[in-house]
């Protein structure tokens, strides 16, 4: 087992800040995002907990939207006492999720179809549909939309960068483990990010692509297997039949093979608030309950989620615990629900009050809920609700856009700074012209403004050309936008775009009162980890004129690489069109060229094997170069203790209970041994030796002593290392023996030196030119619990200053 007796540093210094964003700063992660991923590390689950899933299928947002409560939207006209969706035959029959952790795009699907079926009617405030769509109906009877499409590409899509992150989608590169696809659940914000990336992202019908539901049932597998079968056999069965519906049904499919017809126009957030302390309180919670009643009117179901651990008791719920949470469609409320019709929950509490939303549920019917929907009081904690604003699919239109993630964090200047901040986003025609018809962005702030500037340059803008000195092709302000969320909207004039020339737009975006104005896409552990960035694609400015790199940018001290979330949406592109100049791919704001140069830090977080996996001979060189905090290069002759991490055949393990099946990550779910020679997007085998813990053959080469050249230059041969500390001890000083062919090298976390902690933590520090921003050493065993290895293709060298 290793031990940490070397200081953990890194390869090179982080970016300096440059002008325009000297102090601006990511948002905080919501409270309940980073404890629910605190409980994740800790906790010890089976790869298939389906028996309680349909309960637990919603995860806390990493977007804290608290703030949306203090700033509520300014409500129109006076509400009635009772509003039901159901009265305007605009909701279709409830459905049923069955086993899987897919209640999120179960509300999804009920909120979307609501939108339409209000439009089709001439319902609400929506008017982007004015008739009925044949391939989708026009009475609530006959609209079904697949959550299946939704549920399984948000995190198999294509490409590793449009995948959001579940334990199933880190290392699943064919779908052989559906059911750990399906039992995960998401995070509310997620269906407004995929569908944002418009044409073969939008909703496709039901009967294009049916629900696992209705093919798979737990009630067919026990009656298949007889009353005599114990539960881990019926949720064997479930899980292996789940497995081979996927592979047979989705195996190479993609989005695009469905067709979509809707699109998203918009997608409205809202936070409601469940008590009612003090007069404070009170009024906020009654201007957040308009505001919900408000969004039901005008754009049909809410995508709303709820702790769901308590019981629905003659159609009503009220739980005051804090167990998972589940989604489901707010389709209506009634003020004068009486209190008297809740049962006390397990902890003896009754709401106080009348009041009640209407829920259509994604649990089929039974005698609690006859019609598949129930009554949950106004003093349920609801949070996160969405409406979803729909058109119909337009394949003419193309989506340009380095943000699939959609949303994850907000950028601005915080508490230093006023509430403007500027984004902008670089795409470059492909083959033939194309016109800029309409684009898409977020606010993150109620009652918001945006103003957009369009640029067209024959050559690539960089941070010092981006908008000094250049007259935009077109202009457009919208005011007023009411609630926080993803936006489109249509340019006055299309703006024409040559093939091959560079299409810039600018967002200014502005709030009332929340400090943090741009809405960016950053990675996230357990959100987006997959977020990929690339050289001159993505800008920010505190001024609009002095511009820095989304991949440049730096939060205390570390590089944190963002990009603005902008969509263009024009017409008339290619279909090979990738909108992208070919930039390097940057890791952690490092743009990577090859193996054998990089000129800044490469801290390499996740997979990036079609980039960076060659075979590595023997006797390889590595010339790496090393710089300061401030961007300058150490001096000649700073002398570092170099350790590199090699592996051929193991690239991650957590200290968890082994299985037959694989290795349990962090958050429970089983890492699946692949065949030998299968090559998986994100990881290699796995070598499972006992069922205490997991073992792994990781040589560690060191150390030995570099000295810096002009500029900060060290040569490494792989030829020259010699054993460091590791399982083999009695090899410690030997010369290493690296054999010719394929091998990874790998990057491990830090120390968290100030609780004396080992793991992974998300932003490493770095140390280089004598100037500390890294770890120390705490002698502390990390075990294999803490060596966390992220999965990668790169070089990782541990220095420590001589």
């Amino acid at each position: 087992m290793f031990r940490k007796t070397f200081s953990l540093v890194l390869l090179s210094a982080l970016l300096a800040v440059m002008a325009g964003s000297a102090h601006a700063s990511l948002a905080p992660l919501s409270p309940e995002f980073l404890k629910w991923r605190e409980e994740q590390r800790n906790a010890v689950h089976t790869a298939g907990e389906t028996a309680a899933a349909r309960n637990y299928g919603v995860r806390p947002s990493p977007l804290n939207l608290a703030h949306l409560a203090t700033n509520p939207v300014k409500v129109a006209n006076a509400l009635p006492v009772s509003f039901d969706l159901r009265t305007l035959d605009v909701v279709p029959p409830v459905r049923d999720q069955s086993e899987w952790r897919t209640c999120w795009a179960f509300a999804t699907m009920s909120a979307v179809e609501t939108n339409y079926l209000m439009q089709v009617k001439e319902q609400g405030t929506d008017q982007y549909i004015t008739k009925a769509i044949p391939a989708v109906g026009s009475t609530s009877a006959d609209v079904d939309l697949s959550e299946m499409h939704l549920a399984w590409f948000t995190f198999m899509g294509p490409k590793l960068g449009q995948r959001f992150t579940n334990t199933a989608a880190k290392n699943l590169s064919a779908t052989t483990q559906g059911s750990a696809v399906l039992s995960v659940g998401a995070y509310p914000g997620i269906p407004a990010s995929v569908m944002a990336r418009g044409k073969g992202w939008g909703p496709v019908t039901e009967e294009e692509l049916s629900y696992i539901g209705e093919t798979i049932t737990m009630e067919k597998i026990k009656n298949d297997l007889g009353k005599n079968a114990t539960d881990e056999q019926i949720e064997k069965e479930l899980n292996s039949r789940t497995d081979k519906y996927c592979e047979e049904n989705l195996s190479g499919k993609e989005p695009s093979d469905y067709p979509s017809v809707l699109r998203l126009k918009e997608a409205a957030y809202v936070v409601t608030m469940s008590n009612e302390d003090d007069e404070g309180a009170a009024l906020l919670f009654k201007q957040s309950r308009d505001a919900v009643k408000q969004l039901v009117m005008g754009k049909g179901a809410l995508y709303v989620s709820y702790f769901a651990g308590g019981e629905i008791t003659n159609s009503s719920y009220y739980y005051s615990g804090e167990d998972g949470s589940h989604a489901v469609a707010l389709i209506g409320w009634d003020d004068d629900y009486p209190a008297a019709n809740f049962t006390a929950d397990k902890f003896g509490k009754k709401p106080s009050k009348n009041g009640a939303w209407l829920i259509r549920n994604s649990w089929g019917t039974d005698k609690d809920f006859p019609d598949g929907c129930f009554w949950m009081s106004y003093e349920q904690n609801v949070s996160f609700g969405t409406a979803f604003s729909m058109a119909q699919a337009d394949d003419s239109l193309t989506t340009y856009t380095h943000s699939d993630l959609g949303w994850a964090l907000s950028w601005g200047m915080g508490d230093e700074g006023d509430k403007v901040f500027y984004g902008a986003n670089v795409f470059k025609a492909g083959s033939q012209e194309v016109k800029l018809e309409e684009i898409g962005f977020y606010t993150t702030d109620n009652n918001a403004e945006a103003e957009f500037s369009v640029y067209v340059s024959d050559e690539k803008p960089t941070a010092s050309t981006l908008t000094v000195g250049r007259t935009p092709a077109a202009t457009q302000t919208v005011s007023g936008i009411p609630y926080a969320g993803f936006h489109t909207v249509t340019l006055d004039s299309p703006v024409p775009v040559k093939a091959g020339q560079y299409l810039t737009i600018v967002q200014k975006a502005v709030n009332p009162s929340y400090n943090y104005p741009l809405a960016v896409t950053a990675r996230i552990n357990n959100w987006s980890d997959f977020a990929e960035f690339y050289d001159g694609e993505g800008y920010v400015s505190s001024n609009g004129t002095e511009w820095t790199d989304g991949i440049q940018t730096v939060e205390n001290g570390k590089s944190k690489p963002i990009i603005p979330c902008l969509y263009a949406y024009v017409s008339g592109a290619a279909e090979d069109d990738e909108c992208r100049d070919g930039g390097s791919l940057t890791i952690d704001g490092i743009p990577v060229e090859n193996l054998e140069d990089f000129a800044r830090d490469l801290n390499v977080d996740f997979d990036v094997n079609e980039k960076l996996n060659p075979d590595i001979p023997a006797g390889r060189v590595f010339n790496l170069t090393l710089g300061g905090v401030d961007g300058s290069a150490v001096k000649a002759g700073e002398t570092y203790t170099v350790y590199l991490l090699y592996t051929n055949d193991v690239l991650h393990w957590e200290e968890q209970a082994a299985s037959d099946s694989g290795v349990r990550y962090p958050s429970g779910d089983i890492v699946p041994e692949y065949p030998t020679g299968y090559k998986p997007d994100m990881f290699l085998t796995v070598k499972v030796t006992d069922e205490a813990s997991l073992r792994a053959d990781l040589p560690a080469y060191g150390p030995f002593e570099v000295t810096t050249a002009a500029g900060g230059k060290i040569t490494l041969n792989v030829n020259n290392l010699i054993y460091a500390d590791g399982y083999e001890s009695e090899k410690v000083g030997e010369r290493a023996k690296i054999p010719a062919g394929y091998h990874n090298l790998l990057y491990f976390s830090q120390t968290d030196t100030e609780t004396s902690a080992c793991g992974m933590v998300e932003d490493l520090n770095v140390t280089a030119g004598g100037k500390s921003g890294g770890s120390s050493s705490s002698g502390c065993d990390l075990g294999l619990g803490g060596w966390l290895a992220l999965g990668l293709a790169g070089l990782a060298v541990f220095l420590r200053k001589q």
